[in-house]
């Protein structure tokens, strides 16, 4: 996953000008995208500084959190008991892993099976590094 300096300043309440010299400061990885304005960086989130990796992160917790009441009617499986009967974080635990689970099948398609989608799955949260150092 990407991110541009501007959503990057909007997460950290920081100015772009801001972001993009620490970019420099800190030779963050990036790839230049081809944009209506010509070229653009965007960075890769699993390489950025631990600070910006946990903005992102509580970002997008955030943003699947306000789309709650749509997974709860179309797609969560039937829990053991009664969904109003589960502890908040109980919820919250069963949300999350129904929100990996629908992105790993979107991404079944496009990788070209369930293993190429989980690899790059975990590519994209950066846990390979983590991976590699346990094996």
């Amino acid at each position: 996953m990407n991110i541009t300096a501007g959503s990057i300043a909007q997460l950290l309440g920081r100015t772009i000008s801001a972001v993009r010299k620490r970019a420099a400061r800190e030779s963050w990885p990036c790839i230049e995208v081809l944009g209506n304005g010509g070229l653009r960086k965007e960075y890769i989130v699993s390489q950025l500084p631990a600070d910006v990796q946990q903005a992102v992160s509580k970002h997008e917790a955030a943003e699947a959190k306000k789309n709650l009441p749509a997974l709860r009617a179309e797609t969560l499986p039937a829990p053991v008991q009664p969904l109003e009967q589960l502890k908040g974080w109980q919820r919250d635990v069963l949300i999350a892993r129904t929100v990996v689970l629908r992105h790993l099948a979107k991404m079944e398609e496009a990788c070209g099976g369930p293993v190429k989608a989980a690899s790059e799955l975990i590519r994209q949260c950066g846990a390979v590094n983590v991976l590699q150092r346990a094996g």
